[in-house]
C-alpha cells in the first residue's frame, strides 16, 4: 500500500510555477497584481481546464474557485471569464506560445 501525501495548494504552486509555465497555447507571465493562487487559476482557465479540473488542481471546491475568479475579475477589472483572459493578455500576465520556425 502506497502512502499518499496531500500537499497544500501553495506547496504545489511553488513546485509547479518555477521559471514560467508553458501550457498548450500560452505561457504564464509574472504578476504583482495577482496572488500565486489567482495566477494558477488564471493559467488553468486560459489553458482550457474545466472548473472540475481546476478545483482538483487547487484542492478546493466550487465556492472557493468562484471566489478566486471573482477576485481575479475585480483586480483585472474584467466582467466575465472570457474578459479575464483578454485582460490578462493585455496586461502581460499571459503570453502567446509561438512555435519556432522550421
Amino acid at each position: 500500500m502506497a502512502l499518499v501525501v496531500k500537499k497544500d495548494p501553495i506547496t504545489v504552486i511553488n513546485e509547479v510555477f518555477v521559471d514560467g509555465i508553458i501550457g498548450e497555447d500560452i505561457i504564464l507571465g509574472e504578476s504583482t497584481i495577482l496572488t500565486e493562487l489567482e495566477m494558477m487559476v488564471l493559467f488553468a482557465l486560459a489553458d482550457g481546464n474545466t472548473p472540475t479540473e481546476i478545483q482538483k488542481l487547487i484542492f478546493s471546491d466550487s465556492i472557493v474557485l468562484r471566489n478566486v475568479e471573482i477576485n481575479i475579475m475585480r483586480k483585472l477589472e474584467a466582467k466575465t471569464k472570457v474578459h479575464i483572459i483578454t485582460k490578462a493578455f493585455s496586461k502581460g500576465l499571459l503570453l502567446t506560445h509561438t512555435l519556432p520556425e522550421t
